[in-house]
C-alpha cells in the first residue's frame, strides 16, 4: 500500500516544498510591477499548484486497490534512450522550427511510438497542445520564444 502511495506523496511535497519555500525566498520580487501584468512569481506559483494538485490526484486515483498494472514490466534503456534523444532534438528544434511546430512533431512522436492511440487521435491532442501552448507562452505570457506562426501569417 504504501508503494502505491509513494509517487502521489512524493509530487505533492515537491509542490508544498515549491510553493512554501523555493518560490518564495528564490524568486525575487521588485518593489513595483506595472499594474495589469504579472509578478514574476506568478507563473511559478501557479505551475507549483498544478504540481500540488496532481500529486493529490495521483494519491487519490493511484492508492485504491486495483490499481495496478497487469504486467508492469520494467523501463528499458532503449526507451530511455529514445525519449532522451527526443526530447533534446525538441530542444534543438525550437530555434528552427518554432515551439508551435517542434512541441507539435514531439507530442506526436511520443503518441506514434509509445502510447495505443490511434493516429487520428494523436494527431488531434498534439495540435490542441501546440495551440495551448502557443496561447500560454507567446500569447499570454509574451515570452520571446520563436514561434511557427510568424511563418503562416
Amino acid at each position: 500500500m504504501v508503494q502505491r502511495l509513494l509517487p502521489g506523496a512524493l509530487v505533492t511535497l515537491a509542490g508544498i516544498v515549491l510553493l512554501v519555500y523555493i518560490i518564495p525566498f528564490a524568486v525575487p520580487e521588485p518593489g513595483y510591477t506595472q499594474p495589469n501584468s504579472l509578478a514574476p512569481s506568478d507563473f511559478p506559483s501557479y505551475l507549483s499548484w498544478v504540481i500540488l494538485v496532481s500529486g493529490l490526484l495521483i494519491l487519490v486515483f493511484n492508492g485504491r486497490p486495483g490499481n495496478e498494472a497487469a504486467a508492469p514490466g520494467e523501463i528499458r534503456a532503449v526507451r530511455t534512450a529514445a525519449f532522451l534523444a527526443g526530447l533534446v532534438l525538441f530542444i534543438l528544434a525550437i530555434p528552427i522550427l518554432g515551439i508551435e511546430a517542434s512541441a507539435f512533431l514531439f507530442t506526436l512522436g511520443l503518441f506514434v511510438l509509445a502510447s495505443d492511440l490511434t493516429l487520428l487521435s494523436a494527431l488531434i491532442i498534439a495540435a490542441a497542445l501546440a495551440i495551448c501552448i502557443n496561447l500560454i507562452f507567446v500569447e499570454a505570457a509574451g515570452v520571446p520564444i520563436p514561434t511557427t506562426l510568424d511563418w503562416i501569417f
